[in-house]
């Protein structure tokens, strides 16, 4: 309603404008070449705007000819601009749909068409790359790393490029060079592994605390990765600077207290010093944390010159702070072991059986321990054998395990990905045969007489502390079955050495005249089974 008012007032003003110019009184005369012309006020004004609005559009006319070239060229921008952007979404749908050869054209056609545009020569690199091309995806990469915009991309396409034709060195250079443009996940992960496999471990902290205030990382994983890298540190002054390994090994567990790497080793420093109260007060808190047999070690070595009996009692004391864990009854029964107490060696066996879950208390290591208690109790042969067999056949005890990998020492990082605090203390899985399995809850003597003693001995690296480059080898892969060791050496001593290593050494089958299960308590033996006794046991 406003509106229509509007154009009513507009149009009254208009024709009042109109009969106002005709009533005015007098005339304009024009004299041009001889020639005069007269006319009205009223008709001088119309005839002056009309001559306005014909140049202007004459002006008009004048400017578009001589901007037509330009029109015409921008068009052509616009429409070559429009191919391109069509050949690059075509091929973007092609490369994720794995169409090498229509991601090419289209590449080939986006580049041509968009030379200057960065998503062009991202989707010459992806098809490069689809097609198996490395050189033409690496100098892709490289314009797009001479380009400010796409610099990041490109560094990032060359980093991976590297890795792939394995040059180490030149990935770690474009993983420098992009982390001093910007702290990126990638980046730092690579610099990181760099600085891991060098041992550069004070480069390597700084780089994590560089990743938690860029946000990377949460705090309790820099804290993690921060008392990793401080025990790794630790574990490479320990010879040469103690001090400064016992100060690193301390700083590690603030940040991490039940890490144990750096708590054994800090116990082990502390009682060099003599500072038996600390040391002990570091070992039982890692205790609690993290049951683990080098901790119990380093408790039982706290006082060194200590009897047997104090050994043990040490042991008792350190398997009440966790009463229920396995390593904590395989500590007692070693320490009984050591002191000849066979009734409490026995009793801390059994409880570890009852206690433990259906299937996972016969590992290798305690079948070994119960073989040496009936050995050193009884000289029960038969027992001796029974469990030497089982141990062949046992559940693999924990091992320092990342990414498939087992190995006797703690790393700082995986020796097949690089990825750092990837060492957990797990159980192996170890390949077994369905035809020789034995359990504790079906022992057959006589089956176990018709069984070849062969089996592969447990997939544990013996590599040394820090070895990130070593070789691994698999889990699920076996190992060479261990050489016998020499007939002189006496077989307790063999049985007793295997168990604490946590090594299922098997023993060399002969034909007995009892069997297994019968050690023959109530027929005295005769010199001749005596002489027999070292060539059974012989390993």
């Amino acid at each position: 309603m406003i509106r229509v008012l509007m154009f009513i007032l507009v149009l009254a003003l208009a024709a009042w404008a109109a009969f106002w110019l005709a009533a005015q009184q007098g005339g304009l005369a024009l004299t041009w070449n001889h020639h005069q012309v007269t006319m009205t006020f009223g008709v001088a004004v119309v005839a002056l705007i009309l001559a306005a609005l014909a140049l202007s559009l004459a002006f008009a006319l004048v400017r578009w000819a001589f901007a037509l070239p330009s029109v015409l060229a921008y068009a052509n921008r616009i429409r070559r601009r429009n191919k391109g952007l069509a050949a690059l979404t075509q091929g973007m749908v092609a490369a994720g749909a794995g169409d090498t050869q229509r991601a090419r054209r289209a590449a080939s056609d986006a580049t041509r068409l968009l030379p200057n545009e960065p998503m062009a020569l991202l989707l010459s690199a992806q098809a490069a790359q689809l097609a198996g091309d490395r050189e033409g995806a690496q100098t892709a990469f490289t314009r797009m790393s001479q380009n400010p915009t796409t610099k990041l991309l490109g560094l990032r396409g060359l980093h991976v490029e590297a890795r792939r034709r394995g040059d180490e060195a030149a990935a770690v250079h474009y993983a420098l060079q992009a982390r001093q443009l910007a702290v990126l996940p990638w980046s730092s992960e690579a610099v990181l592994e760099d600085q891991i496999r060098r041992g550069d471990w004070t480069s390597a902290i700084t780089t994590v605390d560089a990743n938690a205030s860029a946000k990377i990382i949460d705090k309790a994983t820099a804290k993690r990765h921060r008392a990793v890298l401080q025990t790794a540190a630790a574990l490479a002054a320990n010879q040469n600077d103690p001090d400064s390994a016992l100060r690193l090994a301390q700083d590690a567990l603030a940040n991490a207290p039940g890490l144990v790497p750096a708590a054994e080793l800090a116990g082990r420093l502390l009682t060099r010093r003599g500072d038996i109260r600390r040391a002990v007060k570091i070992l039982e808190k890692a205790w609690i944390e993290n049951p683990h047999p080098e901790i119990a070690a380093a408790y039982l070595d706290v006082r060194p010159g200590d009897s047997t009996a104090d050994r043990m009692a040490r042991a008792q004391t350190l398997a009440r702070l966790k009463p229920r864990h396995a390593e904590s009854h395989l500590t007692v029964a070693r320490a009984a072991l050591d002191a000849k107490d066979f009734a409490a060696a026995r009793r801390a066996l059994d409880n570890l059986v009852s206690e433990a879950p259906a299937g996972e208390a016969l590992t290798r290591r305690t079948c070994l321990t119960r073989a040496e208690l009936e050995d050193r109790e009884s000289n029960n042969i038969g027992g001796v054998r029974e469990w030497l067999a089982r141990a062949a056949n046992a559940n693999p005890d924990p091992a320092w395990v990342a990414d498939g990998v087992a190995q006797d020492h703690w790393a700082p990082a995986s020796p097949l990905t690089g990825k750092l605090d990837a060492f957990q203390w797990q159980g192996v899985q170890a390949p077994r045969s369905t035809s020789t399995m034995i359990t504790s809850n079906a022992w057959d003597p006589a089956h176990m007489l018709a069984l070849p003693v062969t089996a592969a001995a447990p997939t544990v690296l013996n590599s040394p502390p820090l070895a990130v480059e070593s070789t691994p080898r698999p889990v699920a892969e076996p190992s060479p079955v261990l050489p016998p060791a020499p007939a002189a050496a006496p077989a307790a001593e063999k049985i007793r050495v295997a168990a604490k290593n946590g090594v299922a050494v098997l023993p060399v089958v002969f034909p007995i005249k009892l069997a297994p299960d019968d050690p023959g308590a109530d027929t005295p033996p005769s010199d001749e089974d005596e002489a027999e006794v070292p060539r059974r046991l012989a390993l």
